[in-house]
């Protein structure tokens, strides 16, 4: 019997064991369901009330983003919730940036789990076809049982995780579940993504092979104010392979809310170990060309370690490739926005043409491509990109966001404030995008700093807190 769009998004609202305003909803993944959130979930509930979302049923009609996120707020009103931290496995990582991007006032901050927004057009609708076809020939649960579960979590086949994740697949319906996939991996939330202003959590498993880390970090670029963490010893489904530190990054996480964070991505070593459907697409998609940038001192670009000197100051050529390291794949208007938003948008079209023709040629391979791929929709860096800029946010957030008060973090610490004490850095450019990354940096470098300095007091270093204090001072009154 075919469901209405009611009876297909069940909803349970769990109070905490506390009195409390903070409300988590846990959106699962693709053929997964609510009960798979297991004890991750009851450690969220014993501070946070829960909304835990399920998603089954026979579905037939047309199904979308707006008609999902639309019944589903509809529930939360019901009961009277009006503010929400969305937690998203996958498929509900997808839809908590469709929802973030459709109520941003109800969304206070976002955590996705093993989401990938970015994924190479052509390999990536190639595997999604293969998948689907391996799916109509073999069915779901033969499917799933030998290209994906294995790669789920670090569990044995015969565990019970792993035992009631194949029970949740084989109750699946298919046609929901093919639905479900073209919304998640051919109609992306881009657009929801562009507009989420709430800080945002990435969590990636060490060892997922469905979703590159690699891939992972990408998505980063797409957020405004967005984190990525990678949770050890855990693959796809990492609340399941470590559900205690993922449960206390999570509420850390709300707790902070990341009000100033930059977004930052980060290489990761590839893992060989991937589903036979994916292997061949993804090792395609991946270049060996390596492109190293520096920004924080001094502008310099190397390419496959040749250093390329001349033509910087030229055609906004080091404007350009700074707002692509930090947004790999983007499209002409979002680069039009961010460098000539006092352009019309016809004129600053017709510039960025003859730019980023020019910019091609400065990233010329010895075999006459450039690394710079341009279409009329997008611009990426078809590269490896090592940025010093990218690698100091990312360890300035990670030494503010876990604890710092033992010797490797302390140290840790002290020489990377060392790396900016009357050094002048992050100058030469004045884009908007830019100027907002160099003043969150200061604050943060602020507030590290203030860390330091407190924790030096604390063991009766005084004239290093006295130091550390007054760095903290230049970093604010420098912003």
């Amino acid at each position: 019997m075919l469901a209405t769009l009611e009876e297909l998004i069940a909803f349970d609202y769990r109070q905490a064991k506390i009195e409390t305003n903070e409300t988590i909803m846990l959106l699962h993944g693709n053929g997964f369901n609510s009960t798979l959130w297991g004890s991750f979930a009851d450690l969220l509930n014993e501070t946070c009330n829960v909304i835990r979302i399920d998603l089954h049923g026979e579905w037939e009609g047309p199904l979308s983003w707006k008609m999902i996120c639309d019944e589903i707020h509809k529930r939360t009103e019901r009961i009277g919730v009006q503010e929400l931290h969305l937690v998203g496995h996958s498929f509900g990582a997808s839809l908590a940036m469709s929802y973030a991007g459709a109520f941003p006032g109800q969304v206070q901050s976002l955590v996705l789990i093993s989401s990938v927004l970015f994924y190479p057009p052509k390999e990536g609708r190639e595997v999604i076809e293969t998948y689907i076809e391996t799916i109509h020939s073999h069915g779901l649960n033969a499917t799933i049982q030998n290209e994906i579960v294995s790669h789920l979590t670090l569990l044995e086949t015969d565990s019970a995780p792993v035992q009631a994740i194949m029970k949740a697949y084989s109750e699946t319906n298919v046609n929901l579940y093919l639905k479900l996939l073209e919304l998640q991996m051919i109609d992306r939330p881009f657009e929801a993504a562009k507009t989420i202003i709430c800080p945002v959590l990435l969590l990636a498993g060490e060892k997922d092979s469905l979703y590159l880390p690699e891939l992972q970090s990408i998505t980063t670029g797409y957020f405004g104010n967005a984190t990525l963490l990678i949770v050890p010893n855990a693959a796809n489904a990492l609340f399941i392979d470590q559900p205690e530190l993922s449960a206390s990054w999570v509420m850390d996480f709300i707790r902070r809310k990341m009000n100033n964070t930059v977004a930052f991505t980060r290489r990761w070593s590839i893992s060989s170990h991937l589903p036979l459907s994916l292997q061949s697409s993804m090792h395609a998609a991946l270049t060996p060309n390596v492109l190293r940038v520096t920004l924080i001192h001094s502008f310099r670009v190397s390419l496959n370690g040749s250093e390329l000197k001349a033509g910087w100051d030229k055609r906004f050529a080091k404007n350009i490739l700074a707002f692509l390291i930090f947004n790999p794949s983007c499209t002409r208007e979002e680069l039009c926005d961010a460098l000539f938003p006092n352009l019309n948008l016809v004129t600053a079209l017709n510039n960025l043409r003859v730019y980023l023709n020019y910019l091609k040629k400065l990233l010329i391979l010895p075999n006459g491509t450039s690394v710079l791929h341009t279409t009329r929709n997008a611009i990426r860096l078809d590269a490896d990109i090592e940025c010093d800029l990218v690698l100091f946010s990312s360890t300035l957030k990670e030494l503010i966001f876990t604890d710092i008060q033992e010797h490797t973090g302390m140290a840790r610490a002290k020489e990377l404030l060392g790396t900016v004490e009357g050094n002048k850095f992050l100058t030469g450019i004045y884009d908007q995008w830019f100027v907002d990354l160099k003043f969150r940096t200061e604050e943060q470098l602020a507030t590290l700093s203030s860390m330091v300095a407190y924790w030096e007091a604390s063991m009766n270093r005084h004239d290093s807190a006295l130091y550390f204090e007054s760095l903290s001072n230049q970093f604010i009154q420098l912003n």
